[in-house]
């Protein structure tokens, strides 16, 4: 039996280490002690079914903006207007309006089931600054049929800020969240398209279609990586 120097408590012959203060019992010996990794736990987690109810209503309703926007050229509820600067300016009517709030709306819901489908963080709700931003916009274009109290250009200056702040708050968190690769494009070519959407407002009749092709693309990975 081997006594330990230290604790002297008696170990085998065949002990490299004190058995029960770990104390090398033979010149050069080396513990090695191995610690299990802990697996990481993601901060922020994602509820499946609301982001995928909230990508469908987003895909549904970006795809349907060029459509309305044809609608309403067609019918002539897209007017230009003289400004008090002596410009023209494109103003969207009365109905027009209604009916393109009304899909706008149906943005906001997709945006509340997105912020309600991100545990982890309270910033996911700050997605819905991003179809409040829209509202604003479209209505500081009506600023003569729906009088503005704030003035046109400031409404449409916090409009622009609200897209960008909301747009930018769900595309971070979607990139902190889902860690392929694909998502990391997606959510980069979201940033660009809220950036253009808050800066040329009328090119969301166009750009709508981009936005959601990147939210199937999203809708995708989700698919395959939230369980």
């Amino acid at each position: 039996m081997r006594k330990c120097p230290r604790c002297g408590m008696e170990n085998p012959d065949d002990a490299y280490f004190c058995r029960y203060c770990y104390y090398p019992l033979v010149e050069g010996a080396v513990l090695k002690v191995e610690v299990p990794r802990a697996e990481r736990s993601p901060r922020i987690r994602l509820s499946r079914g609301l982001l995928l109810t909230s990508l469908v209503l987003n895909v549904v309703y970006h795809v349907s903006l060029p459509f309305i926007f044809s609608i309403m050229f067609y019918q002539n509820v897209i007017v230009i207007v003289n400004t008090p600067y002596g410009e023209a300016t494109p103003i969207i009517g009365g109905t027009g309006l209604s009916f393109l709030t009304l899909f706008t709306l149906l943005e906001l819901a997709a945006a509340a089931l997105g912020g309600a489908a991100i545990k982890g963080t309270k910033r996911g709700f700050l997605y819905v600054l991003y179809p409040l931003g829209l509202l604003g916009q479209f209505f500081s274009f009506s600023s003569f049929v729906y009088p503005n109290p704030l003035g046109l250009n400031v409404l449409s200056i916090i409009s622009g800020v609200a897209i960008i702040a909301g747009g930018s708050f769900f595309s971070i968190i979607m990139r902190e969240a889902l860690e392929s690769r694909l998502a990391t494009y997606s959510t980069l070519a979201l940033l660009f398209y809220y950036f253009v959407a808050a800066t040329m407002p009328l090119s969301v009749s166009f750009l709508g279609p981009v936005n959601a092709v990147v939210s199937a693309v999203l809708l995708y990975v989700v698919t395959k990586e939230v369980r």
